[in-house]
């Protein structure tokens, strides 16, 4: 069984497996994608079930994510065993064809051909404050290949585009969007290679994408970023960003 879902008046809980992440990791995962609590629900008989779940389908790895503030659901994670990892923010801009965003010579196009090979290098070394990265838990290398990997995807997902960022032709970063509603767009993935951080590159990478997004009649940009990354934070505070209410990411392992 693929889901476990509750849907009572007082208890909304639904779980499901993460193949994508499977195929890295070579264990059986799963992440809890909502919980809703009713005042004081007993929740034990529903838990119960949750745990066989758990043992039923050998899921050795579990996450959750739920608002900051949800002091009811983050007790019932932490009584289950999970443990905190990280505090994510959401940045947002709005409006942003009211900004003029003066770019230089980088060119922002979609990915083709040989630009897949190139972001997938780049995503292989750029990320070391996401969430399978700062858990002890899993190898640093394979949580490289996680990122990697979804930048491959990208060539067949139908919601997600890979954009790349180049300079003199050369790939220096990339990013993948995803166009929501009308006007919307939101930035799943964003990178810049490392070998062109300190140059100034990343204010002016992030700007070319908004004004390539502007051009195209984009109204709103959102994103999603470690409260731990305090270098990027202060890039999207540079470029005006506003932020919505954090969410906080638990893990849970299951030794037997």
């Amino acid at each position: 069984m693929s889901e476990l879902i509750f849907e009572t008046n007082d208890f909304h809980f639904k779980a499901s497996k993460t193949p994508w992440d499977e195929v890295i990791y070579q264990i059986p995962m799963a992440n809890i994608s909502n919980i809703h609590i009713k005042n004081d629900f007993e929740t034990t008989v529903y838990i119960k079930t949750f745990e066989e779940w758990l043992i039923q389908e050998d899921i050795k790895f579990i996450s959750a994510r739920v608002a900051h503030d949800a002091l009811q659901k983050i007790s019932l994670l932490e009584g289950l065993g999970f443990n905190f990892i990280e505090m994510l923010l959401h940045p947002y801009l709005d409006n942003i064809d009211k900004y003029d965003f003066k770019t230089g010579n980088l060119e922002v196009t979609e990915a083709e051909g040989s630009d897949y090979d190139s972001a997938r290098k780049i995503a292989l070394k750029a990320f070391t404050h996401e969430r399978f990265y700062m858990d002890p838990h899993f190898d640093k290398k394979l949580s490289h290949e996680r990122y990697a990997n979804w930048v491959e995807n990208t060539k067949s997902y139908k919601n997600q585009n890979l954009l790349v960022i180049k300079n003199k032709n050369d790939v220096i970063g990339f990013f993948i969007v995803e166009q929501k509603e009308d006007g919307l767009i939101h930035w799943h993935l964003t990178a810049i290679d490392r070998d062109f951080k300190g140059r100034g590159l990343g204010y002016e990478t992030w700007k070319a994408v908004l004004k390539y997004h502007q051009c195209r009649g984009v109204k709103k940009v959102i994103t999603s970023i470690t409260a731990g990354n305090s270098v990027v934070m202060n890039l999207y505070s540079k470029l005006n960003f506003r932020f919505y209410s954090p969410e906080v990411t638990f893990h849970y392992h299951r030794i037997n």
